[in-house]
């Protein structure tokens, strides 16, 4: 891959590329009927995400992303997910930097955000194989994790000091 190409794709975000068929079938579209629970790819990687954080899951490297790659800020401003995907960022790296709003950052946090989202597609694909109602276990894992109290209260200004 060229220098030129790569430069150009680093604000992009991909998944493992054996998960579109699973990512495609949670969303509402044509593919499927549009029967999936979620509008976009986006939402349902932020959903993903999100799961593997509360799991706890061990965010891992893509061996092979997706040739089909968007730019995250646009998308996920556009969907109003940004904020979470800064957060998650600096929850990963306790580092302060994340925060700022430049391309090396930028960068870092799409990273951060897409081995979140991969591991938690992996683990979700676990979850719902053989579910039917895909909905229906969706909003079951939502309350579960709802009725979980944290184990311990984050103050962010304790960590922004830091």
């Amino acid at each position: 891959m060229s220098k030129k190409l790569i430069e150009s794709q680093s604000d992009r975000y991909g998944w493992s590329s054996d998960k579109t068929a699973f990512i495609d079938s949670l969303c509402r579209n044509q593919k499927n009927g549009g029967r999936g629970p979620f509008e976009a790819r986006m939402n349902v990687l932020a959903f993903a995400a999100a799961y593997c954080l509360h799991k706890k899951g061990k965010p891992s490297k893509l061996k092979k992303r997706d040739g089909n790659l968007a730019a995250l800020p646009s998308v996920a401003e556009g969907i109003g997910i940004f904020p979470f995907i800064k957060m998650l960022a600096f929850v990963e790296t306790k580092d302060r930097e994340i925060l700022s709003n430049n391309n090396e950052q930028n960068i870092r946090r799409i990273r951060i955000f897409e081995q979140y989202a991969n591991t938690g597609i992996r683990m979700l694909e676990k979850e719902l194989k053989g579910e039917i109602k895909i909905s229906k276990k969706l909003i079951q894992i939502i309350q579960e994790a709802q009725k979980k109290k944290p184990s311990k209260k984050i103050d962010i200004t304790t960590l922004l000091k830091s």
